[in-house]
């Protein structure tokens, strides 16, 4: 079925707004699924994109609202609390096991993406519900220790 014209000026303005991966070359919207090329994303390029998303803007491409960074206050809340459960529950500490617990919690909760100025995040954390956060990294923390990977 053709898409409207609102659907694809969506998915247009998705695609302008959104970086990419190598894609070799675009599809029309309304190719077949099983047209569509494998898109995978190596760990590098993961965070190449992460950190592009939440540095500021160089000087020369920023506007009046410079220094402005994107920040998934949910995040940084767990990663916060991340410590203190694993420390609680006398859980394996390795680099695998302290991401999938991230993963787990975060995926519990709902993002809250903010845009502030550095020295602003620590007060927009200071002043964000913290229960939830607590109660899903609790949740992850001994889904990760009853089910370890290694």
């Amino acid at each position: 079925m053709a898409k409207t014209a609102s659907e694809l000026n969506t998915q247009r303005l998705y695609d302008l707004l959104m970086p990419s991966t190598e894609a070799p070359e675009a599809l029309p919207y309304d190719a077949p699924a099983e047209e569509m090329p494998e898109v995978s994303i190596s760990n590098e390029k993961l965070e190449a994109l992460r950190q592009r998303m939440t540095t500021a803007a160089s000087p020369a491409l920023s506007e009046p609202g410079d220094g402005i960074v994107l920040v998934n206050l949910t995040e940084a809340l767990v990663a916060d609390k991340l410590d203190a459960a694993f420390d609680k529950f006398n859980c394996c500490r390795c680099d695998r096991c302290r991401k999938r617990a991230a993963a787990f919690a975060l995926n519990d909760l709902p993002p809250n993406y903010v845009a502030a100025r550095m020295d602003q995040i620590e007060e927009l954390l200071s002043v964000c519900p913290t229960k939830d956060a607590a109660a899903a990294v609790v949740r992850a923390v001994l889904r990760v220790k009853a089910t370890p990977e290694h």
